[in-house]
């Protein structure tokens, strides 16, 4: 007998009512397994044979200002191969408020974000691969200048239905400079950005409580070619291993990545990428453990 697993996806998005002053959008999704034995592979369904990961997000904008939430529904159990700490669970994910014009842009509660490539700081929902690291707390992005923009970020990163004990601080700027010095025959991008952790050590003062790193980017378009490269430098810190510390040491860390690409739109579409990624004690978690 073959093992089955039958999956089901509901996905319904849409505005649900609208008016001159504001509407309200959201979406339900719904992704199902039901699990069977299979005498081939001795697998033995589990007792919770039917599992379901449900999300339900609404939001609703009104000028400047939007505000939303999500409900999420891990039950009985969460999608076999999910993390533990979402099995059986049920809540409010989510929420934010966020207000936005050509110049400003400040959301409270919880947001996404990721610096460069996402080597010092990212925080996405995937929801097929069950992540979501959302930060919880304030984000404020500012623009005064069309090629200009920083990015101020302080909070938490979500882990389940709680956040972690470690508080992430960051600020991230980009100037175009093609644009600021008017050159047109190519499109160059300056990015830095500076991330820090804040985490108890309790009694052990032999490791840094407070934990920095810092990066500058470079990327171009030059016709059809494009690359870009990315360095970063971490304060010293421990290195901790499947939830453990191998000794006090402190290690410095150090990244980089470099990426080259050539695209041509013809008779024969024609595309190759290439990156080149280099870590070495970059570990780099909203938590130590």
């Amino acid at each position: 007998m073959k093992k089955i697993i039958l999956c089901a996806a509901i996905l319904f998005s849409g505005i649900i009512y609208a008016q001159d002053n504001g509407y309200f959008f959201g979406g339900f999704e719904s992704n199902s397994q039901w699990l069977l034995d299979d005498d081939g592979l001795n697998f033995e369904a589990p007792e919770d044979q039917f599992r379901a990961n449900n999300y339900f997000k609404l939001d609703y904008t009104l000028g400047k200002f939007t505000a939303g939430v999500q409900y999420e529904a891990y039950v009985p159990s969460a999608l076999l191969g999910y993390a533990p700490v979402y099995d059986g669970e049920n809540g409010i994910g989510t929420y934010y408020l966020n207000f936005k014009n050509d110049i400003i842009d400040v959301t409270g509660g919880y947001f996404y974000e990721q610096f460069g490539s996402g080597l010092l700081l990212r925080s996405w929902e995937d929801r097929q691969l069950g992540i979501n690291s959302a930060m919880k707390g304030v984000r404020v992005k500012f623009t005064p200048l069309e090629y200009l923009d920083v990015t101020g970020v302080y909070g938490n990163q979500r882990y389940g239905f709680e956040v972690s004990e470690g508080v992430i601080q960051g600020l991230d700027a980009n100037i175009n400079l093609s644009t600021a010095l008017n050159i047109e025959s190519f499109d160059l991008d300056f990015g830095a950005s500076y991330v820090g952790r804040y985490q108890s050590t309790g009694t052990n003062d032999t490791i840094p409580s407070t934990v920095n790193a810092y990066g500058g980017r470079l990327d171009f378009t030059a016709g059809d070619f494009y690359g870009g490269i990315e360095a970063n430098i971490k304060d010293p810190d421990v290195i901790a291993n499947e939830g453990q510390l191998a000794s006090n040491k402190l290690y410095d860390g150090t990244s980089m990545q470099v990426d080259l690409g050539y695209a041509k739109k013809g008779t024969v579409n024609v595309g190759v990428n290439a990156t080149f990624r280099r870590l070495e004690n970059f570990v780099f978690y909203s938590d130590r453990l």
